[in-house]
């Protein structure tokens, strides 16, 4: 298979690994205090992705969090003042910085947390 079409199947070196998360809270009434907890812990939880190379595309409600988690090498600036970066392959070791923040912080009790195996990112249902 030629480089164009590995590109367009995703496969070869163009295949990386992500993985899910899974985060349930109970918040049994949205008080201020509640919801400022809630997103504090994002906000920390943004830090911590961010300052390992890895991005996140999910959503929250009122009693879970839920996000695929990607890794993304930095590349050259662009022309535009911004870098151009490209999408590499997850490893245990950054799914296990996730999933030991997620049970050692402390901002806001979470009632169960599920770190996925490493999937294909190409492959993830949206469900």
């Amino acid at each position: 298979m030629n480089k164009r079409l590995r590109k367009k199947k995703h496969v070869g070196e163009f295949n990386f690994f992500g993985f899910r998360v899974e985060v349930k809270f109970e918040i049994k009434k949205l008080f201020y205090e509640q919801v400022e907890l809630v997103d504090q812990f994002v906000d920390k939880f943004i830090e911590i992705i961010e300052a390992a190379h890895l991005e996140m595309g999910g959503g929250i409600n009122n009693s879970s969090f839920s996000m695929f988690i990607t890794k993304y090498k930095q590349g050259k600036r662009n022309s535009y003042g911004g870098f151009k970066n490209s999408c590499v392959s997850c490893t245990d070791e950054d799914r296990q910085l996730v999933e030991n923040w997620l049970k050692t912080q402390t901002i806001f009790p979470l009632t169960e947390c599920q770190i996925g195996p490493l999937k294909r990112a190409w492959d993830i249902e949206s469900t």
